[in-house]
C-alpha cells in the first residue's frame, strides 16, 4: 500500500515563481522515506502541503489512498507530525504539555503514560520542559506526535540542532517505532550521512524538482558507478589489450587506465591477469566516493 503519493504536484507562493515544479513522492507502507536536499531546497514547503497547511497550484496529493483535500478528517486522524522545532510550553512540565493535547483530542489520559515510555522521558514526565535539553526537548515533541496512534509520522528536521548522542537517540527511536509498531515514516533532513543509518528509502529535491527517488541500495549503486580502479604499468597499451575483453577500460593519459569498480573480487582478478601476463604493476588505487559526494553532486549537476 502506498501511504503518500503525489502526482505533478506545482506551488508557488506567488504565480510569477514556483517553489515546487512537478513533485511525484512515493512513500511505501512500512518505509522509512527520508526526504533530502539542501536548505531551501522545498522540503518543508512539501510538507506542509502533505499536511494541508499550503494549497497546491496544481496537482494530486494522495495519504492512505484518499484524494487530499477531501477526506482531510479521517487523514489526518492517522497522522503525527512534527515541522521543525516543536511548539512546547516552557513553564509546564512534560506531563502537562502531553495532557493539554490529549484533552484537546479527547484522548485517554493513559495514553501519556505509553507515549512517555515510548521515548524514554517516563522520569522527566514532572520535569519542567525549560530544564529540558534540546534532545528531550525533541523526544517530547515525538510524544505529542504519538499521542493519537498514527499509522504515519512526518518529521522534519528531527535531528536540528541536536548533538552526535542526541542524534543517536532519535534514530534509533524512530528505528523502534518503525520495526515495533509498523509505523510509516517520512522524515527530512539536509543530513545524508545521517539519513543512510536510517531509511531505506529516499527522494532527493534541489530547487524544487525531484531529481531522485529510489532505494539506499540504487543510491549505493549510484556510488558504486563512480569508483574506479586506476592502474599504471610497464606497458599499459599491452594491459588493455589484456583486459578490455573483460572490462569496459578507459585510457588516461594522468593514471594510465581506469575501470569501473565493482567488487573486491574484480580487483583480484585484475591483479592476477596483469601479473600472469608478465606486466609490473606501477600503481593501483581504487577511489570511491562516499555518499555525501554523490549527493553533493547529484543537487549541483
Amino acid at each position: 500500500m502506498t501511504i503518500i503519493e503525489t502526482e505533478n504536484l506545482h506551488f508557488g507562493f506567488n504565480k510569477d515563481k514556483l517553489v515546487l515544479k512537478n513533485i511525484n513522492l512515493k512513500v511505501e507502507k512500512g518505509s522509512i522515506y527520508g526526504f533530502l536536499g539542501p536548505n531551501g531546497a522545498g522540503k518543508t514547503t512539501t510538507i506542509r502541503l502533505l499536511l494541508g497547511l499550503l494549497t497546491p497550484n496544481s496537482g494530486n496529493i494522495k495519504l492512505f489512498g484518499k484524494s487530499m483535500p477531501n477526506n482531510s478528517l479521517e487523514i489526518f486522524n492517522n497522522i503525527g507530525a512534527m515541522i521543525e522545532m516543536p511548539s512546547l510550553y516552557e513553564h509546564l512540565t512534560g506531563f502537562d504539555n502531553l495532557e493539554i493535547t490529549s484533552k484537546i483530542k479527547d484522548i485517554p489520559i493513559k495514553r501519556i503514560g505509553e507515549v512517555l515510555e515510548i521515548v524514554k522521558l517516563t522520569n522527566a514526565a514532572k520535569t519542567k520542559v525549560k530544564e529540558y535539553s534540546m534532545g528531550m526537548k525533541q523526544r517530547l515533541g515525538l510524544a505529542l506526535a504519538l499521542l493519537s496512534e498514527p499509522q504515519l509520522l512526518v518529521l522534519d528536521e528531527p535531528t536540528n540542532g541536536l548533538d552526535p548522542q542526541g542524534m543517536i537517540e532519535t534514530r534509533e527511536l524512530l528505528q523502534k517505532l518503525n520495526e515495533e509498531f509498523g509505523i510509516t515514516i517520512l522524515v527530512s533532513s539536509h543530513l545524508l550521512s545521517e539519513i543512510e543509518k536510517l531509511v531505506n528509502h529516499l527522494g532527493i529535491i534541489n530547487n524544487g524538482e525531484l531529481i531522485f527517488q529510489g532505494t539506499i541500495q540504487e543510491l549505493h549503486d549510484l556510488k558504486l558507478g563512480n569508483s574506479f580502479i586506476r592502474i599504471e604499468t610497464n606497458n599499459n597499451e599491452k594491459a588493455i589489450a589484456v583486459l578490455q575483453s573483460a572490462y569496459a577500460i578507459n585510457h588516461n593519459s594522468e593514471y594510465g587506465l581506469e575501470i569501473v569498480y565493482q567488487n573486491r573480487e574484480q580487483v583480484a582478478n585484475i591483479c592476477k591477469t596483469l601479473v600472469n601476463e608478465g606486466l609490473d604493476i606501477y600503481n593501483f588505487n581504487i577511489t570511491t566516493n562516499d555518499l555525501e559526494s554523490i549527493f553533493l553532486n547529484i543537487t549541483n549537476n
